[in-house]
């Protein structure tokens, strides 16, 4: 799914775009004991907007295209 968001007919889609705010987000997390210092957002930040990016995906997924 990376690859495919990556590429550049789809990479400014709705799903691509929320794809790039979350991923460095999950990251930071998935990687916390390897990179303490390298974090991207803080996760204050990450836990208030979790809410909004799960509701921005959910909207995108009801209308099983890449936008909404």
């Amino acid at each position: 799914m990376k690859d495919f968001l990556h590429e550049v007919q789809n990479n400014n889609s709705k799903l691509a775009q929320l794809y790039f705010k979350v991923n460095p987000i999950r990251n930071s997390i998935a990687h916390a004991l390897l990179e303490q210092g390298r974090r991207v957002t803080s996760d204050l930040d990450a836990i208030n907007n979790a809410k909004s990016y799960q509701q921005e995906a959910r909207k995108i997924f009801k209308t099983k295209t890449l936008d909404y």
